[in-house]
């Protein structure tokens, strides 16, 4: 059975071998694939809904003014415009574009997942409540 704690470079050298020394069939690996899809893909949501947070409507915008306040004040007061452009207009953060296997989900999957996430989502939750 494939275990999620083995690297998946492992997981592939074993099935390779069982396969190669005839340990293993094409139909041992269908169900041994398909009796792990759901629980993996369970465990990448659970991953998914680990990093997000959520904030108050108001106390988000409460935060966003408080730092926009800041970055257009130092100490002598208000900044010139260009100044607090530059600082707005300094990159934060990139986007990565990645083959990794998470985004090669099936169609399938993808609802799977989606629903999965819907489904653990605070606003699901009575009172916002953690799961």
């Amino acid at each position: 059975m494939l275990a999620p704690r083995d690297n998946h470079l492992d997981q592939a050298w074993g099935i390779v071998f069982g396969l190669l020394h005839g340990r293993l069939d094409l139909e041992d690996l269908a169900r041994q694939t398909s009796d792990a899809v759901r629980p993996a893909l369970q465990a990448r949501v659970d991953s998914l809904l680990e990093q997000l947070t959520f904030h108050d409507e108001r106390d988000n915008e409460r935060r966003l003014k408080s730092l926009f306040e800041g970055l257009a004040h130092d100490e002598a007061g208000l900044i010139e415009f260009e100044r607090f452009s530059g600082l707005l207009s300094t990159e934060l953060a990139g986007i990565v574009f990645t083959a990794h296997p998470t985004f090669s989900l099936s169609r399938e999957a993808n609802v799977i997942a989606l629903d999965l996430m819907r489904a653990c989502a605070v606003s699901a939750r009575p009172g916002g409540a953690a799961p």
